[in-house]
């Protein structure tokens, strides 16, 4: 996978298709939220995400993305339906050592309008 491919299906919830390219001491800064360092605490975070996603559909109206040799940013706006609807607008910013990522920071917020594409 490419690096685009690693923050691409890390920022659509597919998480054990990127898990093979996280480092171990990796930290994940969910700004305003939490600050986990290391791979298991990640891959642990990731797994209680999916179980709350279970069910619900989820659609991405804008997902974006802009690479650089060492780092990938993907913009995004997700809608999450079910019981309790909701759409977000993200941006996952993924750091690069060779083809394995050491840092994500991400930046998220309810919104109630929808956004530009």
């Amino acid at each position: 996978m490419t690096k685009e491919d690693v923050a691409r299906a890390f920022s659509e919830h597919r998480f054990t298709d990127a898990y093979p390219f996280i480092a171990a001491d990796v930290r994940w800064n969910v700004v305003g939220a939490a600050v986990l360092p290391g791979k298991q605490l990640l891959m642990q975070s990731c797994g209680s995400m999916l179980a709350e996603l279970d069910g619900v559909e989820v659609r991405f109206d804008r997902f974006r993305v802009i690479t650089s040799e060492t780092a990938v940013v993907v913009d995004s706006v997700a809608h999450y339906g079910g019981d309790d609807p909701a759409s977000v607008a993200a941006c996952d910013i993924y750091e690069f050592d060779g083809e394995l990522v050491t840092s994500i920071t991400s930046y998220n917020v309810e919104v109630d309008t929808p956004v530009a594409r």
